[in-house]
């Protein structure tokens, strides 16, 4: 099956579950374990697809029973009809707490109180060229910007973006795991460039 396929699997999934969230009787939702009755779901399928065989489905209350539950950004889709489906789908955790272990500077090396932006590259580094660099507002202007859980730092000739994940509304403190370049990096992970 190719990626294009599931993708349009998922979309049309979700799209069944965001339509009978948006229908006018609100009677059946009983809270986020639950959100109520589905009224229709229509997966597609490629042709030469081996799941789904090129084939269009839809489903209805009339012609299926449809499961839906959602609880701690995890949607579960269940179909029995004709056909049998099933989807799950998981968004990643806010963020990892701070693990020990981590890099951190070397002690001594960073002030112990006030702003400041420390730099480090290895030694071979085509962007750093190896250097080790703490600045402060006596020896550099440093320019912090934040915009929901956008971050943009500037300090000498340097600049930097952070992008937090789309699960969170602004930035927090913790380690954010697998971050790909700015902005082309997975907006469900977050991603950094400097």
């Amino acid at each position: 099956m190719r990626v294009v396929t599931l993708v349009r699997c998922v979309l049309a999934c979700l799209m069944g579950v965001a339509a009978a969230s948006c229908g006018a009787d609100k009677s059946g939702i009983t809270g986020p374990g639950n959100p109520g009755p589905i009224n229709d779901v229509r997966l597609e399928s490629d042709v030469g697809d081996y799941i789904g065989g090129g084939q269009t489905y839809d489903y209805t209350q009339a012609n299926a029973t449809i499961t839906v539950t959602a609880q701690g950004g995890h949607l579960s889709i269940g179909i029995a009809g004709d056909e049998g489906w099933s989807g799950d789908f998981q968004m990643p955790s806010a963020l990892n707490q701070l693990q020990d272990g981590l890099w951190r500077p070397a002690p001594g090396s960073t002030p112990s109180t006030g702003n400041y932006v420390y730099l480090q590259s290895d030694a071979g580094d085509y962007i750093g060229g190896g250097a080790t660099t703490t600045y402060t507002p006596a020896t550099a202007s440093i320019g912090v910007t934040v915009s929901g859980g956008h971050l943009s730092v500037s300090v000498a000739s340097w600049s930097g973006d952070f992008q937090a994940m789309t699960t969170l509304s602004e930035i927090e403190a913790g380690y954010y795991a697998d971050l790909r370049r700015y902005p082309f990096h997975n907006p469900v992970k977050g991603g950094l460039s400097w």
